[in-house]
């Protein structure tokens, strides 16, 4: 987010609470019918936002795994590694769509014991980023050369 979170959320509940009060329903039922006839969209039911497994058991080992790999991660959330949060990093991991490697904090660790070499973690932040991320750029947003 470039603003303070907080504030965010306070502006938003602000704007609803004027919504809210100001009544103004608009009936989406004609949209639908009309997308259901037109368009052969069906009604759109929820997903359920962590789904590990179809297995309870292996569900339940996954989520085990998860609470060990935040045993690892610090817990600092600072969203370096592409996730937003370290739980979310963890989970990605159990997922198979992330590795551990990816938090900029166990990278150090790794380089450090030389588990990981220096090219290495530069390759795994250029796969988040986007490559040349690094790079000395003058002209991006907030830097002495800015252009719009």
């Amino acid at each position: 987010m470039s603003e303070n979170r907080f504030l965010t959320v306070e502006r938003i509940r602000t704007k609803a609470e004027k919504i809210k009060d100001k009544e103004t329903e608009i009936p989406i039922e004609p949209y639908l019918d009309y997308l259901k006839e037109n368009a052969g969209i069906d009604e759109i039911e929820p997903r359920s936002m962590l789904k590990l497994a179809e297995d309870m058991d292996e569900a339940y080992r996954k989520m085990q795994r998860i609470r060990h790999l935040m045993c690892f991660l610090p817990a600092i959330d600072c969203g370096a590694c592409g996730a937003p949060n370290c739980q979310s990093l963890a989970e990605d991991v159990v997922k198979g769509k992330a590795h551990l490697s990816n938090c900029i904090f166990i990278q150090r660790s790794m380089e450090k014991t030389r588990k990981l070499s220096n090219d290495h973690a530069i390759r795994i932040i250029e796969k988040v980023w986007g490559k040349d991320r690094l790079d000395k750029n003058c002209n991006k947003k907030g830097a002495e050369n800015e252009t719009d």
